[in-house]
């Protein structure tokens, strides 16, 4: 009832909306639906410091990372890591950088490998675990016992794997292969999803019960602890799927507490205990162990992460209770900060460090907070704001700082973390000799290359945020660390610390008018959008012949070489956006001299039709001629317009068809604009408070732009003015009524183009003067039998 009333509400409103809105003339053509596609020019992320200074291998999947490094249906970081180990604090984490985990398969197979004390093919152990029917390896069970058959004549003999089963008698590995097979139906049962065939349910209650017996049998009998715990799991696994959760919390404590086995199986099973105790209610011990498995199993880290969570308050304090341990309850809040990520909360960094403060765990948090701040509360406007900078980010700001300058260092794991950490909050805070000050104490106990870089990094970034003017002598410092950020992995957020550099220093250029360098630094952030945008909605013809200027310079610098190098639009583009320019401002021949320099030209192309105008009247849609529009590019269009303007100049009495061919032109493909033809220009809003130019004379020109585009394009303004030239030049009385018409016509919105409305001379007055002036014309005899729309509006 209450969707019933949503539905009704919203209709109604609707209905509402469309009665006000003033009804206008149409032009004869069918309506067409408006949309806009949003692009991001720049990802919201502003950040300076790398996630990974903060680094521990286990937890890296958890680092922030550059937006578009992963896909939508990746999850961010390398998948979770196989080796079990006891604790969190690694001691050689070099090991372990470039390590990259298994599969949970693999991770079996590897199991069984070392169970076996035998180099087997790990896919002949597969094929027996993964593939091979049961029928199989019961018809192999029965020979087993019987001794009845050679190893050649047994079931599978082609397989190493059981050939070695065979010949070493190892009937209790076999019977437990044979109990899992029994037991995958159940374990892997999915209920169909809607519209899907009804599959039979294998989960039947007598069938789980007589398998949790056969297990527990075959658990007593076996002396091997590697497949009790197997048995233990299958066991404590069919509880659960039967809903049975006292015993499956009793069965994991009965049949795998006690035993001593370095198994990610353990985990398996322990993660189905924990499932049973949170369905019973039991929700701190839950998150006690999910906690534990967490902290013990990497193979499950991130599936324990994705089962823990923040619970209420009274129930959180019951959990933390549960443990006398502080590693636990670091563990615990750990997860929690992890949780409300991108909520900032300091509280569990404070905890952390109450609790472990000599933790890698502890500079991994003290990082993700940072770049948490970062992402949350920092965009490019916070170093040229003409107003204070946010408040709240300023106080968030203030507390972490307050906290890691309060730290003792002599207790922490690496000291120089926290001293950087403590200079770049100094530096977002204007306190730049206190910055200093920590950067150089951590520059005296920095322990690897990577905290060096980083110091040298924040050391640029607050020469950049004092200076106006940018020194030949900082350029050469911050290429340096822009070289060592471009040579760096594509990982973690080292692209957005990268480009975040780039732009601030491309808006210090643009503040000093060097606009040459600003676009550099632009385009080479990556983002080609962005760049283009900076061309088409900023650049004089002035600043784009200093772009040549500065892209053609011999002998240039480090810096400059640096900037210049791997440029998305190279001179190539820059004389098409020139000529495209010209073009648009209609100087032609000024438009032909560059766009000749473009091999772009010659890439793309839009069809059109000067000498004939297509437009149906009756139905508003082109009637194409047979094989369509002739194709042309932006320099041989622009070529036919100014061959034709000058026709038109030389030949006075023809010059009204002469500019009838050229609104032709522009009227079957309005969209000769800077690009490629088509809607190529980004819509956005300069009033986005995260938008990266935040020069005022950029922004002011920039929407001084986008009013001038949202008039002229994408419509077919320049068509109408010259079909009306046309008719007021011509002194053939039949052009000049199709004139007249077409006029009209262009002012209307079809075939995805915006309709727009002279102030004078609106669709009204062409269709008056078509009555008053041309009514005695063939043409105007045909097309009021045509355009339904153009006749009612004549007779009303």
């Amino acid at each position: 009832m209450n969707n019933y009333k949503k539905s009704f509400l919203l209709l109604i409103s609707l209905l509402v909306v469309f009665l006000m809105i003033p009804q206008q003339v149409e032009g004869c053509t069918h309506s067409m639906s408006e949309y806009i596609t949003e692009h991001d020019l720049l990802p919201t992320d502003i950040t300076f410091v790398l996630s990974n200074v903060g680094y521990d291998p286990f937890l890296e999947k958890y680092f922030y990372v550059t937006a578009d490094m992963y896909k939508e249906d990746e999850p961010p970081g390398p998948p979770e890591i196989d080796t079990v180990l006891a604790d969190m604090f690694i001691k050689d984490e070099d090991e372990l950088k470039d390590y990259r985990p298994m599969t949970d398969k693999e991770v079996n197979l590897k199991e069984w490998q070392e169970f076996i004390g035998v180099d087997l093919f790990k896919e002949d152990i597969s094929l027996v675990i993964y593939s091979t029917p049961l029928s199989t390896l019961k018809s192999l069970s029965h020979s087993l016992q019987q001794h009845s058959k050679s190893v050649d004549e047994i079931p599978g003999s082609y397989n190493k794997f059981l050939r070695y089963i065979y010949n070493n008698n190892l009937f209790s590995v076999l019977e437990y292969i044979i109990y899992a097979k029994k037991c995958e139906p159940i374990a892997t049962y999915q209920p169909p999803r809607w519209g899907e065939e009804q599959n039979k349910n294998p989960r039947d209650p007598k069938k789980i019960k007589q398998l949790i017996e056969q297990g527990f049998e075959q658990y007593k009998t076996t002396e091997d602890d590697f497949l009790k715990l197997r048995y233990g799991y299958q066991i404590v696994r069919l509880a659960n799927y039967s809903d049975k959760y006292e015993a499956c919390i009793n069965y994991y404590n009965q049949l795998i507490g006690n035993l001593n086995v370095n198994s990610v199986y353990r985990y398996h099973a322990l993660r189905h205990k924990t499932g049973a105790l949170l369905k019973s209610g039991q929700t701190a011990k839950y998150l006690l162990l999910t906690s534990l498995i967490f902290d013990q199993c990497p193979q499950l880290m991130n599936r324990a992460r994705k089962d823990f969570f923040v619970p209420r308050p009274e129930e959180w304090k019951g959990t933390l209770k549960q443990t006398n341990s502080d590693h636990r309850k670091a563990t615990l809040w750990l997860l929690r900060a992890i949780e409300t990520a991108p909520r900032i909360n300091l509280k569990t960094l404070k905890k952390l460090y109450q609790l472990e403060p000599n933790s890698s765990r502890l500079e991994f948090l003290l990082l993700f907070q940072l770049n948490t701040i970062e992402k949350e509360l920092l965009t490019s406007e916070f170093f040229f704001a003409t107003d204070q900078p946010n408040q709240s980010a300023v106080e968030y700001i203030k507390d972490l700082n307050t906290f890691v300058t309060d730290v003792d260092t002599s207790r922490v794991r690496r000291p120089e973390v926290w001293y950087l950490t403590a200079g770049y909050l100094n530096i977002l805070l204007h306190k730049f000799d206190k910055a200093n000050n920590y950067l150089q104490q951590a520059e005296k106990v920095a322990g690897d290359e990577l905290i060096e870089k980083q110091i040298d990094l924040l050391y640029n970034l607050s020469a950049l945020v004092q200076t106006e003017v940018v020194s030949s002598k900082l350029e050469n410092d911050v290429v340096s660390s822009l070289t060592w950020l471009n040579s760096l992995e594509e990982r973690y957020n080292h692209t957005m610390v990268y480009r975040s550099i780039l732009i601030l220093l491309a808006q210090k250029y643009f503040e000093e008018g060097k606009v040459a360098k600003g676009y550099c630094l632009i385009d080479r952030t990556g983002y080609s959008n962005l760049a283009r945008e900076f061309l088409v909605d900023y650049c004089s013809h002035n600043d784009l012949k200093n772009i040549i200027s500065f892209l053609e310079k011999p002998n240039k610098n480090r810096f400059e070489k640096f900037i210049t190098t791997d440029l998305n639009y190279s001179l190539d583009y820059m004389y098409y956006a020139n000529g495209s320019k010209y073009l648009n401002e209609g100087k032609f021949e000024q438009a032909l001299k560059n766009l000749k320099e473009s091999t772009i030209n010659s890439k793309n192309s839009i069809h059109t039709s000067f000498k004939t105008n297509y437009y149906d009247s009756q139905t508003g849609l082109y009637d194409y001629s047979d094989g369509g529009f002739k194709a042309y590019n932006k320099y041989s269009f622009t070529k036919e317009v100014y061959q034709l303007r000058k026709k038109a100049q030389e030949n006075p009495d023809q010059a009204g068809r002469y500019y009838y061919q050229i609104a032709n032109g522009y009227f079957h493909s309005p969209d000769w604009w800077y690009y490629y033809g088509g809607n190529d220009i980004l819509m956005y809003s300069k009033d986005n408070p995260k938008y990266p130019f935040y020069v005022e004379e950029i922004m002011n020109k920039v929407r001084d732009f986008d009013s001038w585009y949202s008039v002229y394009n994408p419509t077919r303004t320049i068509a109408w003015k010259y079909y009306d030239k046309a008719m007021r030049k011509t002194e053939d009385k039949e052009l000049a009524a199709k004139c007249c018409f077409l006029a009209a016509a262009a002012q209307t919105e079809f075939s995805g183009y915006d309709s727009f409305e002279p102030q004078k001379k609106n669709r009204e007055y062409y269709y008056r003067m078509l009555n008053e002036k041309y009514s005695d014309t063939k043409f105007y005899q045909e097309v009021i039998k045509e355009c339904t729309t153009l006749n009612e509006f004549l007779n009303n």
